[in-house]
């Protein structure tokens, strides 16, 4: 009974430990290593792997008198890790298995041979598995464990059909099988539930970075760019505001405000993406302020996209769900950053151009490339 419990239970639970431990290391602290040296990559996977594998080929041989499931770890960081270390892996398990016989029962060199047979028809099997088409990944994990289970208990249980009666053979084997699909499940479990902390991770870092009204990057993903610049980056920088804003918002409300607000931000975002794709950066600093980046363009270019994005909004105006028109303008100013002129300088000469903009009448665009120290 003791032998169930563990074949069934404790040794699965056991692995998807060891499997887990082994992720979150590599994850978290081989990672963190700052160094370049292959050698040391592998040296570290191979003594984590000759430490794990001996806890369960040594618990396995005590508990039961026999080994199993030695080909979890290899399998599982051929499917679902790196697969270098996997070879690796798969090269180790033999050297180990053997080794531990040898101390434990004097088991004769040749076997080495056929235990290295059966660690290659297990490396096949898994090179086989992975070329299967329509299969995702887990499934195909799923796939070479249980299959290389089933192999590699059958194969045991023939060696020693001496020591075990039929009966015995066939509740070990249904108990093995029961403690992979364990094995499985929870390790499906682990991988979902890190797959949505990932996605949740993105999420976060995407709303951090972006302004929820509209979608556009926010001021501080722009504070993020300018600080990755240089004085070598030459940016073109376009800065704009609505014409009036506060009096439509008075005018119409704030949900009609908002809605004019994500109706130019489309307008904006969907002009510079046509004419520049990924070039360029656009930004919402809060309230009717945008913020436009371009890599290597001219001012002159810039602005003639400027003209474009009046001609779409001339042609393709706000209107309310009456159907009733809504017109308005915006003001602008553009500047340009060189080897001489950091982007930081280009962006409050811009701000200082759309202020001048604003200050003579509005619905205008001014732009410079002179001296703007």
């Amino acid at each position: 009974m003791l032998k169930l419990i563990i074949l069934g239970f404790y040794m699965p639970i056991m692995l998807t430990s060891l499997l887990l431990a082994r992720h979150i290391f590599y994850t978290y602290v081989m990672e963190s290593f700052d160094h370049k040296s292959i050698i040391l990559d592998y040296l570290m996977e191979g003594l984590i792997f000759f430490i794990h594998e001996i806890i369960i080929i040594d618990f396995s041989f005590i508990s039961l008198g026999l080994i199993c499931f030695q080909y979890v770890l290899p399998i599982a960081t051929f499917f679902l890790g790196r697969k270098r270390y996997a070879n690796l892996n798969f090269i180790l398990t033999p050297l180990i298995v053997f080794g531990f016989l040898k101390l434990k029962t004097g088991l004769v060199s040749t076997a080495l041979i056929q235990i290295y047979l059966k660690a290659f028809f297990v490396w096949l099997t898994c090179w086989l598995i992975v070329m299967l088409k329509n299969i995702g990944f887990f499934g195909k994990f799923s796939l070479a464990l249980s299959f290389i289970n089933i192999f590699n208990t059958v194969i045991t249980f023939f060696t020693l059909r001496n020591f075990y009666s039929i009966q015995d053979r066939i509740i070990l084997f249904l108990c093995i099988l029961f403690g992979t699909a364990l094995i499985i499940i929870f390790i499906y479990a682990y991988l979902r539930d890190l797959k949505r902390r990932r996605e949740m991770k993105k999420q976060i870092t995407y709303d951090s970075l972006h302004d929820r009204l509209t979608n556009l990057l926010n001021y501080r993903a722009f504070s993020v760019f300018v600080s990755e610049q240089t004085s070598q980056d030459d940016l073109t920088i376009l800065m704009i505001d609505i014409d009036n804003f506060k009096n439509l918002n008075d005018q119409y409300g704030h949900i009609v405000g908002n809605q004019i607000l994500r109706f130019f931000a489309n307008k904006l975002n969907s002009t510079f993406l046509k004419e520049y794709k990924y070039e360029v950066f656009i930004y919402r600093f809060g309230g009717e302020e945008f913020c436009v980046i371009i890599r290597d363009i001219s001012v002159t270019d810039c602005y003639q996209t400027v003209l474009n994005l009046k001609k779409v909004l001339k042609e393709h105006p706000f209107r309310l769900k009456t159907h009733q028109k809504i017109d308005f303008s915006f003001s602008g100013g553009i500047a340009r950053s060189t080897k001489t002129i950091h982007p930081r300088d280009a962006l409050r000469y811009a701000d200082t151009l759309l202020y001048q903009a604003k200050k003579s009448g509005k619905a205008k665009v001014n732009y410079g490339e002179e001296d703007q120290g």
